[in-house]
C-alpha cells in the first residue's frame, strides 16, 4: 500500500507543520507525491517547508516524489476539470493505494475510479478514532488551518472533530 498526497493536501498540512500526522496514522516512513504536485509548490511559500522533507539521495525526508508519465488522450474523464497535480495523483495511485485529496470533484472522480480517498476532515477524524489526536490538540488543528491556510469547516464537521 502507497499513500499518495495530492497538492492542496500536502499544501495545508505543511502550512501547520503537521505532515507527521500522515506517516503517524498510516505507520509509514514516507508517502508519495507526484512531481506535478510538487511542480504547482514550486512558486509558492509552502514550497521551501515541503522541499525539506522531500527524500533525496543524500537525505532522508518523509516524502518520496514520483515521475508519472501522463498520456492525457487515454484518460477517460476529461482533464480540463483537474489540475495536473489531481490526474497526476489519481493515475499514480493504484487499487490497494490511499489518496489523499482534498478537491471534491476530484475526489468524486477518485472514488469513481476505484480509488480509497481521504478529504482532510475524513483524515482528521480518523486521526482522532486512532487516537492520535484528541479533541483538544484538534481544536488547534482546526484553529491553525483556519489561521494559516484559510482552511473552513462546516459547523457540523467541526463539532464531530472535537466532540
Amino acid at each position: 500500500m502507497k499513500v499518495i498526497a495530492d497538492t492542496g493536501f500536502l499544501s495545508s498540512l505543511a502550512k501547520i507543520d503537521r505532515l507527521e500526522l500522515i506517516t503517524e496514522f498510516f505507520d509509514t516512513d514516507e508517502f508519495s507525491v507526484p512531481t506535478q504536485v510538487i511542480d504547482e509548490l514550486k512558486d509558492s511559500k509552502i514550497y521551501e517547508i515541503i522541499s525539506c522533507q522531500i527524500s533525496r539521495e543524500n537525505s532522508e525526508g518523509i516524502i518520496r516524489t514520483e515521475i508519472i508519465e501522463i498520456d492525457y488522450s487515454q484518460l477517460g474523464y476529461s482533464r480540463e476539470r483537474y489540475g495536473k497535480g489531481e490526474i497526476a495523483c489519481i493515475e499514480l495511485s493504484e487499487d490497494k493505494d490511499i489518496l489523499l485529496i482534498d478537491d471534491r470533484d476530484a475526489k468524486k472522480l477518485a472514488k469513481e475510479e476505484g480509488k480509497n480517498c481521504y478529504d482532510l476532515p475524513t483524515f482528521l477524524l480518523s486521526c482522532k478514532k486512532k487516537g492520535i489526536l484528541n479533541s483538544e490538540q484538534l481544536e488547534h488543528v482546526i484553529d491553525d488551518l483556519e489561521n494559516e491556510d484559510s482552511y473552513h469547516f462546516t459547523d457540523e464537521i467541526e463539532e464531530r472533530l472535537i466532540s
